[in-house]
């Protein structure tokens, strides 16, 4: 049996959205475990003056994204909050983890979404007409992740956890660190939102990138200008799978996320004496 926490404020305008992203964001940690979630309890945050019929949208959309997942809400606890807060203490079930083999030169790294949805939450609220990329980032926010299974369970799979609040740098130091090694990671080969590049440089950063990147800093080799720096540091809600595997072993990963509706997208590789953020894959 293993168990997690999580909680996160109201990021989207939709309540029964947020009430989703909130449940998948929860699951998250169980599911990178290799676990399978199976019961929870809710906590749920509610401004004063705020209409009930939004805290009871939010509530539904949590409970069938639990539903779905066959996940039973058992209970849980409601407190007065500045914001709409949502998020969900979880026990989940898994079989005994397998040693996972040592980290190797040439690796891959590899995730399961975009990210960004720090930046492109936040854009949301910036007066933009935001049509053409909402859809791909709410389906992106709500989608689970129980490819984790899937993943901690391969084999050829030497390291996996998802991308949090600390961003995807921290998330590679957090696999390589312990092993005692460095990597380096393809800002062109990172999925991303449509769009980005504009809110980014328009400075739709949280305040959190730019602590993530004075906690965890890569070296930026190829003098790549700061507001796509930051990517690689924005807070992540429900962020992607971040996964450290053998590059023999990416066909078939591929083909067994494919089969899950997830992709695999190989964002740069294990080797050198620090951590480094490069343009692009070359030839070293």
């Amino acid at each position: 049996m293993i168990q997690s926490v999580d909680i996160i404020n109201q990021i989207v305008p939709d309540p029964v959205i947020f009430g989703r992203i909130a449940a998948a964001h929860s699951c998250s940690d169980i599911y990178v475990s290799g676990g399978e979630p199976i019961i929870c309890n809710m906590i749920l945050g509610i401004p004063r003056e705020s209409a009930s019929s939004i805290a009871m949208d939010s509530v539904k959309g949590a409970a069938e994204f639990m539903s779905e997942h066959g996940v039973q809400i058992r209970g849980g606890h409601t407190i007065h909050s500045s914001t709409l807060q949502m998020g969900f203490s979880i026990i989940g079930r898994r079989p005994p983890a397998n040693a996972k083999s040592p980290i190797a030169e040439g690796d891959c790294l590899i995730l399961t979404k975009p990210i960004g949805t720090g930046l492109m939450s936040n854009s949301l609220y910036s007066g933009a007409d935001t049509q053409a990329w909402e859809s791909e980032l709410f389906a992106t926010l709500m989608e689970s992740n129980s490819s984790g299974i899937l993943l901690c369970n391969h084999q050829e799979v030497k390291g996996v956890t998802d991308i949090t609040g600390f961003g995807l740098a921290f998330g590679i130091q957090q696999l390589c660190g312990p092993q005692g090694f460095h990597a380096t990671i393809w800002l062109d080969s990172i999925p991303v939102f449509a769009d980005w590049e504009q809110y980014a440089i328009e400075g739709y950063y949280s305040p959190l990138a730019h602590r993530n990147k004075e906690i965890r800093s890569f070296e930026n080799e190829d003098n790549i200008s700061a507001w796509r720096e930051l990517l690689i540091y924005d807070p992540q809600t429900n962020g992607p799978i971040l996964a450290i595997a053998s590059a023999d072993s990416i066909p078939a990963l591929t083909k067994m996320l494919e089969a899950n509706g997830t992709q695999l997208h190989v964002i740069g590789h294990i080797g050198g004496d620090s951590y480094r953020l490069k343009e692009a894959k070359s030839d070293e």
